[in-house]
């Protein structure tokens, strides 16, 4: 957390598998499409990924292993993932970009 106070930083930029769930899992929610052949960064919105959060935190293991959007391989760790971006957020009050799977 120091590191992103010194540097100023704004965005959290997430490119890893749980990055990839968060962005699915919205996608499939919200009916929404968050990735664009324009840009190579997508923001996803704090307010949808508090929302998707509270969720993560809410469920069961088994729920996450049927959640649509989320690969049964990323259950078990996904809540634990979740928490700790929405930690850096809180802490930082920086934004989420998303560099994914659907961009490369």
């Amino acid at each position: 957390m120091r590191a992103i106070a010194t540097h100023k930083t704004t965005t959290l930029i997430g490119s890893s598998g749980s990055f990839d769930s968060i962005h699915d899992m919205l996608e499939w929610d919200l009916h929404e499409d968050y990735s664009s052949n324009k840009i190579d960064f997508n923001e996803i919105i704090l307010s949808d990924f508090f929302s998707l959060h509270d969720k993560l935190v809410a469920s069961t293991l088994k729920e996450r292993q049927f959640a649509n959007g989320l690969l049964p391989m990323r259950a078990d760790m996904m809540v634990i993932s979740s928490l700790e971006i929405s930690e850096v957020i809180r802490a930082t009050k920086v934004s989420i970009s998303y560099f994914g799977h659907h961009m490369r």
